[in-house]
Formats: structure tokens, C-alpha cells, sequence
């Protein structure tokens, strides 16, 4: 079953389409009213009729007067199709919105007085079928009464119906309704990972060729009456090619006669809320793929250009957009690089790890996480993969972060935020990272550094981990003797605002400081799959003019990185980006900064000559949404974005009964 949330279509990169909030109710919304007269249920329009002719965007489609059952299918991307009416704009807190993913079916039973339309986003194919009369007065008419409290009768997984027939369970009726019922008036939720539909009607009727509900993987919500007495069985038909679960609930009844004679059922709608930034949860390091030792995939080194699918559900929720992960390369045979995306978009023109021949690369990765769950990783070159998992961002939930412009808090060298002198092997670094660096003194919870080991004196590693905490089975820097490596950090802070750093052999520690998290941070992650927006060793596919070969040192050139990308998101204030040097004419280190301030003492990058390094990097962003890199010698320079922080909300579309 995918993971699911409504959220902004036209904020996020890739829609992401899903199961909404309990139902509310909206006193301050109201349907049209009158009694409804049963007639036998027939289609009024189908757009299908037509080939190949869909309701066009935003055109208006005029509804009859009446109770009806509305269907929107075949959308070719994700969209809403709002039913209000017609000649007047839309009003989001009143008119009646379906909510769709591409290829996904969107139904409603609905009453809907004269001079009522459709319109929908985007192009659809659109089924209006004609359930009954509504009127007021109206002779004959069926009133409804609602139960004092809705009553679930059905909540069970439902397998795989026969193919070709459909599946049959009892739908019992709770106290209250009585015999003399003309119709009983369910609300249906249902989930599926396939294409399955159904209809709850009177157990002699046997299947009829009419659903209630209908979905392609995914999940839908909806109303269901018809013109079926209550004093006879009633049965839940469920058909097509996959299992799901099913959820029936009793909100009322429809009969002759009441004290309103303009009562008619309630109806499902969309309603749009703001909702918080993805805010960062962070965790201990935890070990979620080793290829060495079979964690979290097979045993055994992947092949050149072999696809590794990382299930990450034991270590997401239903509301997970992203996650921070060190992914670390070893024992690869020959020189390469690694990609890691969401598994449902194809391999980007990106990269995250560069790597040579029995070299051990980590590098910090940031990605979407796909629908299903998955993120996928694929190399080049034969090699083991170690993934370490860091925290995840979630909708509604984690601590939102700030970014700062990069500021050393760490430099054993000289003595700043710890004793002048190297790590010895096996020793533990307590760096106190809370009032420091343009961090507040309290409430901070992560906070993300770039790490580097500096003149090391034999290969090692370094695990980076909240204080107080056992030291992890993880690491975030492997190195080997003299060579200067850095790394991008997340980490958990502990409670008393410090982080601790542990090394496996002797080296000088730098830590520079990008971001925090935790109280009064405003800003959540908005990832996307990778993107190159520079690359100067060619010119970019995207337009720029990008630097010529041998970046001048003394001369920084800046980027806008927010238009690059093609994303809508406003209120940008820092970017993630994997940063790669290659070809450099020596040994040296890239800054990057925000534009219009000195360059800091602080690094990216640390390099030597004809290296290709990468690093991920989180760096402040100056007006225009523009970075700076700097270089300390000639190299080309490559840089794909993987997400933005901004305090922007995003609509959730969250579900409201209407009464």
C-alpha cells in the first residue's frame, strides 16, 4: 500500500496523493436542500462517448438539478475537479472539490441545485449519472434522518475478488434504523494498492452493474444511497484485480415523512488548509543497508549500472516527504559514481558519490522518498553500498530549522571548541554546538555542520552522534592517512547541547555550521529529485552560461537556484545541494556562501589535485535566491539541487462532512 497525504498539487515537484483526516463537520457549508424521489438510475452525460474528447481544463461543465453520483477518471496528472455554480468563481470553502492523482478515479453522490458546474484542473473524462428528483415541497419525497451517532458496520480487509465475479459480505444495520426505511445512507471509505470497485446494495439483488466506489491503487472516500429498503439483508459487492480494505459506515436513513420535510444526506468534500513546512526528525544514527552483511538488501557488491531498491517502511510514516542519509561506497573495483532518487521517477542526471578504485567515499544525501516507501540507488561501478539513516522530514511534525551563513566552531588545530591538539584514536570529541555559531543557547534539537578530518595519521572513520547516547554502529567520514576529507553532518543534539564526535584514528577535527533545528526554527525541507543546475565543464542544459574550465579563484561566481530547478516554491532561505570538483589543477578546498558577504573561514570542499570529490552542502541563500562559489585554485565544479528550505505553507486537502 503507498504511503498517502494530500498535499499542494502545484507546490510540490511530484504530487502526492492520498487518505485524508477524519471527517469534520462544517456547519457554515451548506448543500441544497429538498426530498428526494427515486427513479431508476440512468446516465445523463459520459464524456467517454466521445473518443479521444475530454472535458478540457477549467471549461465548465453544466450539472442537472438533482441527486446525482459524479465520477472524474483518466486525468493525465494529478488535479481537482470543483463542482459550484456556474458563471461565479470558485469558492473553496463552499463548493464541492474531488480530489485526484494521475490515472486515479474520484467519485461523489451529491445533491446539487439549478445552474450548478464542473470544472477540473485538468482534462478529464467525466460520468454524470442521474440518481433521483429533488424538490421542495415534493410529493412522495424521502426526508433524512441521521443516526445520533454514525455507526461502523463493516471494517475488514477484503482479499482479491475471483476473477471475473464479485465477492459478497453481509452489511448488518445498526440499532436504530427502522423497518420502515427507504433507503439507508453509508459513507464508504476505501483503500487499495490496484483497481478494484464495488456498490452496497440489497442482498437479492445479486452484483449490479452500478459501483459506489471505484479506484486505481490509492484510496476514496464517498456517500452511497439508493432506493433500498431497510427491512431486507444488505450486502457489500466488491470486484476487480486486487484486495483492499473496506470501511462502511451507517450515517442515517431516508423515509416518508420527518420534521424537515427539506432534509437530504450529507455530502464529502475537500477543504483546503494550510500546513506546516516538513519539519526534521531526527534520530541516532541507524544502519539501514550494508551490501556487506545483507542489512536492508542481498549479500554481495551491486554490478556496474545494477539498481539497489531500499525499502525504508520500518523507518517512515504516512507523512514522510524526505530523508537524511550517509551512504557510504566501499571496496569499489573501479572508478565511479552513485545516484540516489525516489524509485517512482526515472535516473536523474545527477550524482552523489564520486569514487576510484578500492577508494571508501561517504558523502551526506537528502532525497524524496517515493510513494511505495522506496528510495533507489544505482552505481556505476561494482561496489558495496552502506547506508546510515539520520532523521526523516515529515508533514506536520519534526522541528522546523533556520539557516546561518557557515561559521567554524570546531578547529582542533587552533584550539576553537576544543583543546589545541589532534583526536587521538578511539577518543571522543564533546562539542558543545548550542550558543554557538549563530545558534540560539537553548531549545535546539539537530543542527547540520560540515565535517572535516584534517592531516589524518592512518585510515579511519568518523561517527558523529548526540552525547550521552552509546557511540553507533555508523560512521560519517572514512579517510585514509594525510588525506583531508569533509563530510555534511545531521545530527541529533543532546539535551544538553552537545554533540560528540568520535574518531578511529588520530586527526585534527574542523566542524563549520550551516543550519540548526528545534524551537523557534520556521523553516522545513521541500525535497526534490536531483537536479543539475551547474556544470562547468559544459554548457547547461537549462541555459546558463556556466563557468569556463579552471573557475578563477579570485573571481566567485553566483547562481540562482531556486528558478533554476522550475519549482513554483516562494520564501526560499537555503538550498541543498550535492557539490562535486573535478578535475582540479591542484590541491585546495570550494566555499560555498550566501552572495553579498565575504567569503568565511570555512569550507565545503577539501580536494587534491585531479580529485573528484563531492559534498552534500545546506547553504544560506542572499536576496534573489542567489549562492556564491568560491575556490581557493582552478577546477571545474558540478551542482545538483536535492531540496530548499522555506517557512511557505502548502494546502492540505483536508475532508469535511457537510450537513
Amino acid at each position: 500500500m503507498k504511503r498517502e497525504l494530500w498535499v499542494g498539487l502545484a507546490v510540490l515537484a511530484a504530487a502526492v496523493g492520498g487518505a485524508v483526516g477524519s471527517p469534520q463537520a462544517d456547519a457554515g457549508v451548506a448543500p441544497p436542500t429538498g426530498s428526494i424521489q427515486f427513479n431508476t438510475n440512468y446516465t445523463v452525460s459520459d464524456t467517454r462517448n466521445v473518443p479521444g474528447v475530454k472535458l478540457a481544463a477549467n471549461t465548465d461543465q453544466v450539472m442537472p438539478t438533482g441527486a446525482l453520483s459524479v465520477t472524474v477518471l483518466d486525468a493525465d496528472s494529478a488535479g481537482v475537479a470543483t463542482i459550484h455554480p456556474c458563471g461565479l468563481a470558485i469558492d473553496p470553502a463552499a463548493d464541492v472539490d474531488l480530489v485526484f492523482d494521475a490515472g486515479e478515479v474520484a467519485k461523489t453522490q451529491i445533491t446539487t441545485g439549478g445552474g450548478h458546474c464542473l470544472r477540473s484542473s485538468v482534462a478529464v473524462h467525466v460520468t454524470v449519472v442521474y440518481v433521483g428528483t429533488l424538490g421542495v415541497p415534493y410529493a412522495g419525497g424521502l426526508q433524512y434522518h441521521a443516526l445520533p451517532s454514525p455507526s461502523v458496520v463493516f471494517d475488514s480487509d477484503v482479499p482479491k475478488p475471483p476473477a471475473g465475479l464479485a465477492s459478497s459480505f453481509p452489511v448488518p444495520l445498526p440499532a436504530g434504523v427502522p423497518s420502515s426505511a427507504e433507503s439507508v445512507v453509508y459513507r464508504l471509505d476505501v483503500e487499495s494498492p490496484g483497481s478494484i470497485w464495488g456498490t452496497v446494495t440489497r442482498c437479492d439483488n445479486g452484483y449490479v452493474d452500478y459501483s459506489d466506489f471505484s479506484i486505481d491503487d490509492g484510496s476514496t472516500s464517498t456517500i452511497a444511497y439508493r432506493n433500498r429498503t431497510a427491512s431486507v439483508a444488505s450486502c457489500l459487492y466488491v470486484t476487480g484485480s486486487a484486495p483492499g480494505h473496506v470501511k462502511v459506515t451507517v450515517l442515517g436513513w431516508l423515509q416518508q415523512g420527518g420534521p424537515d420535510p427539506a432534509a437530504v444526506p450529507p455530502e464529502l468534500r475537500y477543504r483546503s488548509v494550510p500546513i506546516a513546512p516538513p519539519g526534521l526528525r531526527s534520530v541516532s544514527p541507524t544502519r539501514v543497508l550494508d551490501t556487506r552483511r545483507g542489512i536492508g538488501g542481498p549479500v554481495g557488491p551491486l554490478a556496474d549500472d545494477e539498481m539497489l531498491i531500499l525499502d525504508l517502511g520500518p523507518y517512515i510514516t504516512d507523512t514522510t516527504t524526505s530523508v537524511v542519509m550517509n551512504v557510504t561506497v566501499t571496496a569499489p573495483v573501479a572508478a565511479g559514481f552513485v545516484t540516489v532518487f525516489p524509485c517512482d521517477v526515472d535516473v536523474p542526471e545527477a550524482s552523489n558519490l564520486n569514487f576510484v578504485a578500492g577508494q571508501d567515499v561517504p558523502n551526506l544525501v537528502t532525497v524524496p522518498v517515493a510513494l511505495d516507501g522506496t528510495v533507489c540507488m544505482v552505481t556505476s561501478a561494482r561496489t558495496h553500498l552502506i547506508a546510515d539513516l539520520a532523521g526523516t522530514f515529515e508533514f506536520g511534525g519534526g522541528s522546523l530549522g533556520t539557516p546561518v551563513a557557515p561559521e567554524r566552531i570546531l578547529d582542533t588545530r587552533s584550539g576553537n571548541g576544543a583543546p589545541r591538539s589532534k583526536v587521538g584514536a578511539g577518543s571522543t570529541v564533546t562539542l558543545r554546538v548550542a550558543g554557538r555559531g549563530g545558534l540560539p543557547a537553548n531549545g535546539v534539537t539537530a543542527v547540520t555542520m560540515n565535517i572535516t578530518v584534517a592531516s589524518p595519521e592512518a585510515p579511519g572513520f568518523v561517527t558523529v552522534f548526540p552525547c550521552g547516547q552509546p557511540v553507533p554502529d555508523a560512521s560519517n567520514l572514512n579517510f585514509t592517512r594525510n588525506r583531508d576529507v569533509p563530510n555534511l553532518v545531521t545530527v541529533k543534539v543532546s539535551s544538553a547541547g552537545t554533540v560528540c564526535l568520535t574518531s578511529t584514528a588520530t586527526t585534527d577535527l574542523i566542524a563549520d555550521v550551516a543550519m540548526w533545528f528545534g524551537e523557534g526554527g520556521s523553516d522545513g525541507l521541500y525535497a526534490i529529485a536531483p537536479t543539475r543546475i551547474v556544470d562547468s565543464r559544459q554548457p547547461s542544459p537549462l541555459g546558463f552560461a556556466n563557468p569556463r574550465l579552471g573557475l578563477n579563484p579570485a573571481m566567485p561566481f553566483s547562481r540562482e537556484v531556486v528558478a533554476a530547478t522550475g519549482t513554483s516554491l516562494v520564501d526560499v532561505h537555503a538550498v541543498v545541494m550535492n557539490v562535486t570538483v573535478t578535475r582540479p589543477f591542484g590541491s585546495g578546498f570550494v566555499t560555498i556562501h550566501p552572495c553579498g558577504s565575504a567569503v568565511p573561514n570555512a569550507s565545503n570542499l577539501n580536494f587534491i589535485q585531479q580529485q573528484d570529490i563531492p559534498n552534500l552542502v545546506t547553504v544560506k541563500t542572499s536576496a534573489g535566491n542567489q549562492v556564491c562559489f568560491s575556490t581557493s585554485i582552478g577546477t571545474d565544479v558540478l551542482a545538483d539541487v536535492a531540496g530548499y528550505f522555506s517557512s511557505a505553507t502548502v494546502p492540505a486537502w483536508e475532508q469535511v462532512l457537510v450537513s
